[in-house]
């Protein structure tokens, strides 16, 4: 199902990348990255589980979704 929808919905779809960037405070960080599908891209892929709750998204805005190792 999910590949069926990505290539009927292709034009809406994105690829999320990790970046690497230094915080404030000197640590390693990585911002979540959204590039249109298709578009080349020499970061690592990020795989991200998005998940609804009471049929509200719990993240609204995956562009501001930091992972800090």
């Amino acid at each position: 199902m999910q590949a069926e929808n990505e290539l009927l919905y292709e034009k809406y779809y994105n690829t999320y990348y990790k970046k690497p960037e230094i915080d404030e405070k000197g640590k390693q960080i990585y911002r979540i990255v959204g590039i249109k599908k298709g578009i080349p891209c020499g970061l690592e892929k990020a795989n991200l589980i998005i998940r609804r709750e009471n049929a509200v998204d719990v993240v609204k805005d995956v562009a501001k979704i930091i992972i800090e190792l």
